[in-house]
C-alpha cells in the first residue's frame, strides 16, 4: 500500500493527500509487529482513548481504552491468536478525507498452530485514523472473518 493507492475527498489538497498517504504507508508494519509479538499494550495504545471497537470475536462494541486492552490481553491469551503472526497483508486503500482524517479498508491474514495442526485466517479490516500531533490514533477499527 502505498500513496498511489490513496483516494482523496472533499477539498483536500492532492499533495496533502499524499504526504498524508506516504505516512500511513508504514502504519500496518506497526500494527503487525505489536501483533506478532503478542504485546496487548503497544496494540492498545494505537487507539485514541474515545475509540470504536468490533474485534473479530467481539460479541458487543467496546467503547473505552480499558475494554480494548482487555480485549487483546484475552486474545493473546489463547488460540487462534497467541503466538499467531501477521502473514500477510493487503490488498488495502487509505481513503483521505481532510489533512488529519484516514480511512484504511483492505485484508491481513493470520497464520498459527492450533493443536498441533496449522491455521490460517482471511480477516477484512476497516478502521478511521486520526492524526493528533505526530502520531495516527484508530479512533474506529472492524476486523471480520473473510467468507
Amino acid at each position: 500500500m502505498g500513496a498511489g493507492d490513496a483516494a482523496v475527498c472533499g477539498e483536500a489538497a492532492d499533495v496533502a493527500a499524499e504526504a498524508v498517504a506516504g505516512t500511513l504507508a508504514t502504519a500496518p508494519a506497526v500494527v503487525t509487529d505489536a501483533f506478532n509479538a503478542n504485546n496487548a499494550e503497544s496494540v492498545a495504545s494505537m487507539f485514541a482513548p474515545e475509540a470504536l471497537f468490533w474485534g473479530t470475536v467481539s460479541r458487543d462494541l467496546i467503547a473505552t481504552p480499558a475494554g480494548v486492552r482487555q480485549y487483546f490481553d484475552t486474545a493473546f491469551a489463547g488460540p487462534p491468536s497467541k503466538g499467531a503472526k501477521v502473514s500477510a497483508l493487503g490488498p488495502a486503500s487509505i481513503v483521505v478525507t481532510g489533512e488529519n482524517v484516514a480511512i484504511l479498508s483492505g485484508l491481513w491474514k493470520i497464520e498459527n498452530t492450533v493443536d498441533g495442526k496449522p491455521f490460517a485466517g482471511e480477516n477484512r479490516i476497516s478502521l478511521t485514523l486520526v492524526k493528533r500531533g505526530d502520531r495516527w490514533l484508530i479512533t474506529s477499527f472492524h476486523n471480520s472473518r473473510r467468507p
